[in-house]
């Protein structure tokens, strides 16, 4: 038996839950002893009712220090607070007080690198475990995830020198080695566990990449479709003025719609039912014919696995990503979340030409022999191959 410690630090939504449910439950099931550390411990201990749970050290960032729109993972580790040598200490001892708590013999980590940075003189072996977008490629300068901004380089740059500064400071108060590149944290690690697919990757520079594919999924009601007109739209978005938009459109045109709507009243206007009540996202995927989504990525991934076309509607700079490399691969269009102008030709588009769902369909033959299941398992295999004295052989 070994002791595992997952960590999740950063990030909102439930998709990181989503991965860490899967492999917590699998190892436990192994026989092994698992600690969460969760940023939103409320639906941690909702979701893993018999794992210990405790609350991720993490900083609570003040509007006139904060980069409203970040750009890069150093911008991400910069309002994370590492443009502060006494806050990035405080983060790093109640890490290491967590570890001394715990006794990890393996951290897999989801979106923590203030726990990797707390890890680089310990023990524990060091696992990432994500969709690719919080495991930054070892390059300088870190690529900026949002081109289409109008951002300044040289201000991208001072800020990853800034982060770079702060980031060797610690290092050298733990008596670890100093860095020359941001990017090269993210390489001091054990295995990197890319949960995703290569069209998805939110760095399509890393090259060789450890890809397991999508994984996992919360636990969800069967869709209960509404009668209405083919084709069946799945709709999993935000309130804003799009969104209620595309809605009335899809009500006017007496589409079958099925509309998650998190922290919405659940109603039935016609052919349109929305519901607040998380769906199964595997038996989604098989029975829609369309989804209009934020662009969350594990859902896109599903879908497209399912050879599902997607209107995506992204709300974050991850989100825009996600919904880019869909488009890049032929099976999704975007529109603005906040212009119905823009969503209301996209979705018109969509209706009339079967582009994208042949190239979607292209996508779900490529991973036909792709499974949730053993992807699951290879993971698993992995994280024992790291636990001392198991004898088991990395998949």
């Amino acid at each position: 038996m070994a002791t595992f410690l997952l960590a999740w630090e950063l990030g909102g939504g439930l998709g990181h839950l989503g991965r860490l449910c899967p492999v917590a439950d699998g190892l436990r099931r192994r026989g092994h002893r698992v600690v969460l550390a969760a940023t939103d411990l409320v639906n941690a201990c909702r979701l893993m009712s018999d794992v210990p749970c405790l609350p991720a050290p993490i900083h609570i960032p003040q509007t006139p220090r904060t980069i409203a729109r970040p750009s890069t993972f150093a911008d991400i580790l910069y309002n994370a607070g590492w443009f502060d040598t006494d806050i990035l200490q405080g983060l790093v001892s109640s890490w290491h007080a967590m570890f001394d708590l715990v006794a990890p013999e393996v951290v897999v980590m989801d979106f923590s690198p203030t726990a990797l940075l707390a890890l680089q003189r310990w023990p524990a072996r060091t696992v990432l475990l994500g969709s690719g977008h919080a495991c930054p490629p070892d390059v300088s300068p870190l690529p900026d995830m949002c081109p289409w901004r109008d951002n300044y380089p040289d201000r991208l740059r001072a800020t990853e020198d800034q982060v770079l500064a702060h980031l060797n400071r610690q290092l050298d108060q733990q008596g670890a080695a100093t860095l020359d590149r941001v990017g090269q944290l993210f390489a001091r690690v054990d295995a990197n566990l890319l949960t995703t697919f290569p069209e998805l990757d939110h760095y399509p520079e890393r090259g060789d990449g450890d890809y397991r594919g999508v994984i996992g999924q919360l636990p969800g009601e069967r869709p209960d479709w509404p009668k209405g007109q083919r084709p069946r739209v799945f709709v999993y978005l935000k309130p804003s003025a799009s969104c209620d938009a595309l809605l009335s459109e899809l009500r006017r045109r007496e589409l079958s719609t099925l509309a998650f709507m998190p922290k919405c009243n659940a109603a039935q206007h016609g052919t349109l039912r929305i519901t607040d009540r998380p769906l199964a996202i595997d038996e989604i995927a098989s029975s829609c014919d369309l989804a209009i989504v934020n662009a969350g990525h594990n859902t896109v991934a599903r879908l497209l696995v399912a050879g599902r076309p997607i209107l995506a509607l992204p709300i974050s700079g991850e989100q825009e990503t996600v919904a880019n490399n869909a488009a890049r691969v032929g099976a999704a269009k975007k529109a603005a979340v906040d212009r119905p102008e823009d969503a209301l030709p996209a979705l018109e588009a969509m209706l009339k030409d079967d582009t994208y769902a042949r190239a979607a369909q292209q996508f779900s033959c490529k991973y036909a022999d792709f499974d949730v299941d053993r992807a699951l398992e290879t993971i698993l295999d992995s994280l024992e191959a790291q636990a001392p004295g198991l004898g088991r052989s990395s998949s």
